[in-house]
């Protein structure tokens, strides 16, 4: 509950947010992971709005409160609840990835490593990151592939150096071959 009221509080209307020229690079990010703005690429030009009558951020609660009930459910080993609470949310909106790496971990600890390479490969198709490259080698390690899955964290630690959660497979892989 107090990790939701931190997410609320970081979704607060910024002072002057419409005025994209006072807008620091983190709070730039944080509007792209929201989805009310992107980035064209343009440097004058800067962050343009995503899309029209977007809804305030506050009310994305709920949907900040059914992913934390999916991850718990994970975490509690009730995958069958959570796979259905991440399904439902993933149909609800398509658009957003925690659903779909939520997914993703429930089909790896289910044993379903094909299925989350599904989810993953189509998560790194619509938007490549480091995280998805981690748990496509995690996939891999489970399924015996030691090949892929020192390609794939080869490729998330070079997407991002700093990622324990490919570094520490990677090197595990190393040292049982």
């Amino acid at each position: 509950r107090a990790r939701i009221d931190q997410m609320s509080l970081a979704m607060t209307p910024i002072e002057g947010a419409h005025a994209r020229a006072t807008l620091d690079p983190d709070q730039i990010a944080q509007l792209e992971a929201l989805g009310y703005i992107t980035s064209d690429g343009g440097e004058e030009d800067g962050p343009v709005p995503f899309r029209e009558n977007l809804p305030d951020p506050a009310t994305r609660r709920l949907l900040l409160e059914d992913v934390d009930e999916a991850r718990q459910a994970l975490q509690k080993g009730e995958l069958d609840r959570a796979l259905a609470l991440v399904d439902g949310l993933s149909s609800r909106h398509p658009e957003l990835p925690s659903p779909k790496q939520l997914k993703a971990s429930v089909l790896i600890r289910k044993g379903d490593f094909d299925g989350a390479l599904a989810v993953l490969a189509d998560m790194d198709a619509q938007r490549p990151s480091s995280d998805t490259k981690a748990m496509m080698g995690l996939a891999h390690m489970n399924k015996h592939d030691a090949d892929g899955a020192q390609y794939l964290f080869r490729a998330a630690v070079e997407m991002d150096p700093y990622l324990a959660r490919a570094w520490v497979p990677l090197l595990h892989s190393y040292l049982v071959e």
